[in-house]
C-alpha cells in the first residue's frame, strides 16, 4: 500500500534536513526605540503658552501637594470598622 508519491516523500525529507534560519523578531526595524522629540522651553512661543497654560491648570485642580509625604504608619487591621459597628448595634 503506498501513501504518497516516493519523490513528494524524498523532497520533503530533504527540505527537513536544511538548517532553517530563524528571524528573532528583536532586529526587525519595526523594534528600534525611536528618540522622542525635543520640546521647545523658551516660554515665549505659542506652543510654550498653551503648554504653561495646561500645565498650571493641572497643578490647580489634580496636583496633590501630599502626593510624596510620608504617610504615618498604621498599627490596626482592616477589620476594625466592625468592631465599632458591632458595639452600636
Amino acid at each position: 500500500m503506498e501513501l504518497c508519491d516516493p519523490s513528494l516523500f524524498e523532497l520533503l525529507m530533504t527540505a527537513s534536513l536544511r538548517p532553517r534560519t530563524i528571524r528573532s523578531t528583536f532586529e526587525t526595524p519595526q523594534t528600534q526605540r525611536r528618540v522622542a522629540p525635543q520640546r521647545c522651553s523658551c516660554g515665549q512661543c505659542p506652543t510654550c503658552l498653551h503648554n504653561a497654560r495646561w500645565e498650571r491648570i493641572f497643578q490647580e485642580h489634580f496636583a496633590d501637594p501630599d502626593y510624596y509625604a510620608p504617610r504615618p504608619l498604621r498599627h490596626a487591621s482592616s477589620l476594625d470598622y466592625r468592631r465599632k459597628d458591632q458595639g452600636t448595634s
